[in-house]
């Protein structure tokens, strides 16, 4: 297939009450991840349409949807644009449709995303971008993010679990050995919304992560939680149809949280669950908590939501204690993931 004609086509804002324009993206979406991601599915419309629909207070959303000269829909973008910290970043997802790859539309669209986040006075493009663990050939996400003038910022690789292949002994060693290095701690649990008693201290945890994990070259501010954030992320993870499963470690002298885990999996799509934060305070480690809590909310995970088969996480390459937990746990590499970022000041227009 030649390549576009630029003036042909002009991508749209998607007016986000119109969800059958959401369900022409979603789908672009949806056509892509499978062939770039074929063990894992794509998120579910339902979410989709919770984000563009949804106000909240830390974020807001622009949805751009591309088609060609017959109306049909052939790539588009999401800007993700945070609004309480880190509103020098515009976190950028773009799309191709599959049968429409390596035909310019993809630098089109970062051009007119450029021209987007510069317009709303942010400075930098963030984009995540797979690849396969060892390509036989140069993969074509960070081909287009070097082509385009980004730099790679954060090397990641995403692990998966078979929840169906969980070795009960070898986790009950584990288990027993970090109980034994715990002494003076305790466990709670709970899903989907935080008890009250506990909620501020989570959000002291949450605000962690964006300071406490490994970021390397990435441009990420630390992150302000409060109670308000978390029961907005709350709110949102619930009208998405996600459950998330937590548990957290409570230090008895102090009464104070000291660690959690979250894992999430959706009701419209119950056999993939994901990790997401992971934490312990640096003056309480070395007490193996990172494997306790990880443990628990393992088995709060297959109680709770019995019909999911894989478990899928994301480590920093340079997270080496967090990777040597997931591994001892199971957790197999699956693919590299890398965040690139773009410095709109004083980069060459795309054109």
């Amino acid at each position: 297939m030649g390549r576009v004609s630029l003036g042909l086509v002009h991508p749209q804002r998607i007016d986000t009450g119109d969800e059958r324009e959401l369900r022409q993206l979603y789908d672009v979406f949806d056509a892509a991840w499978a062939v770039d991601h074929p063990d894992l599915p794509y998120d579910p419309f339902e979410e989709m349409l919770v984000d563009a629909t949804t106000a909240r207070r830390s974020y807001r959303d622009e949805w751009w949807l591309l088609r060609d000269a017959s109306r049909q829909a052939i790539g588009g973008y999401r800007l993700s644009l945070p609004q309480l910290d880190n509103t020098d970043n515009a976190p950028l997802d773009l799309v191709v449709h599959p049968s429409r790859r390596r035909t310019g539309l993809g630098r089109l669209l970062f051009a007119h995303a450029s021209d987007r986040v510069q317009a709303v006075g942010r400075r930098r493009i963030v984009m995540e971008v797979g690849e396969p663990l060892a390509p036989t050939q140069p993969a074509p996400g960070p081909a287009f993010a070097t082509a385009v003038g980004a730099a790679r910022a954060l090397d990641e690789v995403r692990r998966a679990l078979d929840l169906q292949d969980i070795d009960a002994a070898h986790l009950e060693a584990l288990k027993v050995d970090a109980l034994a290095r715990a002494d003076g701690y305790r466990l709670v649990q709970w899903v989907d919304t935080a008890p009250d008693d506990v909620v501020e201290e989570l959000a002291v945890l949450m605000g962690r992560m964006s300071t406490d994990a490994p970021l390397e070259d990435l441009a990420w501010e630390a992150e302000h939680w409060d109670v308000e954030r978390v029961r907005e992320q709350e709110r949102v993870t619930a009208a998405k149809g996600r459950r998330r499963l937590v548990t957290a470690a409570l230090h008895e002298a102090s009464g104070s949280l000291v660690a959690y885990t979250d894992v999430a999996v959706s009701t419209h799509q119950p056999e993939a669950a994901y990790q997401w934060d992971t934490l312990v305070l640096a003056a309480h480690r070395g007490h193996r908590l990172g494997m306790l809590v990880k443990i628990a909310n393992l088995e709060l995970l297959r109680r709770e939501a019995p019909d999911a088969r894989t478990l899928s996480t994301w480590n920093a390459a340079s997270n080496t204690h967090m990777v040597a937990i997931n591994e001892a746990l199971g957790f197999r590499p699956v693919e590299r993931w890398c965040e690139w970022q773009l410095d709109l000041l004083g980069a060459s227009p795309l054109r």
